[in-house]
């Protein structure tokens, strides 16, 4: 099997077990916890992964929220900026 096979095998095994632990992880939350209104449909990386690309596959990084408000976040760092920028939807 060539390098390149073997990395995409690796690859899709990652991809079926994230997907899998995440849908178990997240199935309790109802509503998007950064405007407490619509239901979460898409998962924002908390910290940005261009700031942080080492948390980019972390569990913990990936907060459940609606498209809304992950639109409206998009690269701002959590980490730095507080999150009153979510008062404004």
């Amino acid at each position: 099997m060539s390098v390149e096979n073997k990395i995409k095998t690796i690859t899709d095994l990652y991809d079926q077990t994230r997907r899998k632990y995440l849908a178990k992880y997240y199935q309790n939350i109802a509503i998007c916890p950064y405007c407490g209104l619509n239901e979460p449909d898409t998962l924002d990386h908390f910290l940005p992964k261009k700031k942080h690309p080492l948390l980019s596959i972390t569990l913990y990084n990936l907060i459940p929220c609606c498209n809304n408000c992950n639109h409206k976040k998009k690269e701002y760092d959590s980490s730095v900026e507080s999150i009153s920028f979510l008062i404004l939807i």
